[in-house]
């Protein structure tokens, strides 16, 4: 866990240690499975609300408000 007394940005380019890591030669693969790496946890706030309204005289048939709100607090993720 990082210290809490740092930037943002300092605790993004500081979540794991990039020194641990080397680029492949030219024209060959690296050994590094995939996902091996876990970022910061990611969770988004999707909101969706609706209403209906049956409408008079016509049986069967109703009308609908629909307004839907994603990443509603807009959090940024890199």
């Amino acid at each position: 866990m990082l210290p809490g007394d740092r930037s943002r940005g300092e605790k993004i380019l500081a979540w794991f240690d990039r020194t641990a890591f080397t680029r492949p030669d030219a024209g060959t693969y690296g050994n590094l499975g995939r996902n091996a790496l876990l970022g910061p946890p990611y969770s988004a706030t999707n909101v969706g609300l609706f209403k209906n309204i049956d409408l008079p005289g016509r049986e069967g048939l109703r009308l609908q408000f629909r307004s839907e709100f994603f990443n509603l607090f807009n959090n940024v993720y890199f």
